[in-house]
Formats: C-alpha cells, sequence, structure tokens
C-alpha cells in the first residue's frame, strides 16, 4: 500500500487556544517500504501514526492510502479500511487474555467475515509459524513472555492480510533478545511478503532496521535517512 501526506497539519484545542502537534507534513512512502519514525516524546509520531491509520483526521491537508484520501471519508469507511487493509501492533500487545494465542489471532478474521471457521484456523496457524509460534497455539496468551505475545500481536495484525502494518513502540516493553526478535519478524515480513510498514520508536536499535529513517522535532519532519 502507498501512503502519501500532502500539506498536513494537525491542531488539538485546549483552554489556552490550539495546540500545535504537526505542521506540514509531506511525506511519500512507496508501496513495500518499511520507514522508521523517531523523534522525542510529544514530537507528534504517535499522532503521525494515527493519521495514516486513520485512527484521527488532519486539521488541514491530506492522507492519501493508494491514492484514496481518507481524511475526509466517513467513519465506516475507515473502519472498512483499518479492519480490512492495515495491521496495527501496540506496545501493550493489546491481547484477549480470556482467548488462546489462536483465537487471538482469529479474531479480526471472525469481525471480518468472509472465511469459513476452517479457512480462519489454517490462515492464523500459518501466520504463528511465521512468527515462530504455532506450537504454543492452544496455549493462553497468558502463559506467553512479552516478546512472544507481541510475536502473537504481529500475527493478529496480519490476519486479514492487510497491504500496511502499523507498529507503535513495539518493542517498548521488551528486553534486548526479545526486542532483536521481534524487529527480526517486522524485517523478514516486509521483505518477503512486501507489505509497506510503518514503525514509531525511541529505540535506534529498532529504529535500524527499516529502510528509511524519518525523524519528528518541533512538529516537523526534519530529517530523512535512507539505511
Amino acid at each position: 500500500m502507498k501512503v502519501e501526506l500532502q500539506g498536513v497539519h494537525k491542531y488539538f484545542t485546549s483552554r489556552s487556544g490550539p495546540v500545535k502537534v504537526l505542521e506540514n507534513i509531506n511525506l511519500l512512502i512507496p508501496h513495500g517500504d518499511f520507514v522508521s519514525i523517531m523523534g522525542p516524546s510529544g514530537s507528534g509520531k504517535t499522532t503521525l501514526l494515527n493519521l495514516i491509520g486513520c485512527l484521527d483526521d488532519p486539521s488541514y491537508g491530506k492522507v492519501l492510502l493508494s491514492d484514496r484520501d481518507t481524511s475526509g471519508a466517513g467513519e465506516a469507511f475507515k473502519e472498512q479500511v483499518r479492519l480490512r487493509h492495515i495491521g496495527f501492533v501496540f506496545q501493550s500487545y493489546n491481547l484477549l487474555p480470556t482467548l488462546t494465542v489462536l483465537e487471538n489471532v482469529q479474531l479480526p478474521m471472525q469481525l471480518a467475515g468472509g472465511k469459513s471457521y476452517r479457512d480462519q484456523v489454517e490462515q492464523a496457524m500459518t501466520l504463528l509459524r511465521l512468527v515462530g509460534l504455532d506450537g504454543r497455539a492452544k496455549d493462553s496468551v497468558m502463559r506467553l513472555s512479552g516478546g512472544q505475545q507481541q510475536r502473537v500481536a504481529i500475527a493478529r495484525a496480519l490476519s486479514n492480510l492487510p497491504g500496511l502494518i502499523l507498529a507503535d513502540e513495539p518493542t517498548g516493553n521488551l528486553d534486548e533478545r526479545s526486542s532483536k526478535e521481534v524487529m527480526e519478524v517486522f524485517r523478514t515480513i516486509n521483505e518477503n511478503q512486501h507489505i509497506t510498514t510503518v514503525l514509531v520508536t525511541h529505540d535506534s536499535k529498532a529504529a535500524s532496521y527499516g529502510r528509511r529513517m524519518l525523524r519528528l522535532e518541533n512538529c516537523r519532519l526534519v530529517e530523512q535517512e535512507r539505511l
């Protein structure tokens, strides 16, 4: 999936007036690219990710996914885009503790519909093999380590075969070894399946897995480095 931002500004309202978060962001991420976004806390990284992921709208400017302007689209349309075309991976995993590993990966497929139960299980097992956890399919996610839970979250993000993965501090709660394992999964997925990947991180080692590094400072993209 190609991602493009054209003249994007984002403001939030406060009692003292508008608060500028992003200013004149112009960005093109070609299909299959892997982009890391770094910057200090409060620089707007997560806000930028939310705009790309149809979780928020810009105050001004356009956000285009595969040349479709999503910034002015209705919520029903954006909900379908999020469900069917974007995979989200968060710092806190957001797995459901009452479900097994397999059931957590199946869940987005159940919400999207269109697949039989058998096809859902086959797809989920394929994805668990991809992240090296097919042997834990029937386990509760609460029996897994943090790194293993994050790999389940990646498999879940892939369950509807998205064109775009958005990862917000996916290694933030992990030790160095687990972080490396998780980032190797992201790189393998990007290289082998050509899924456009956008990673927000404070970790320079995690950021180095991307093909390009962007920096947000003072509400602007100030540096673009090809790794």
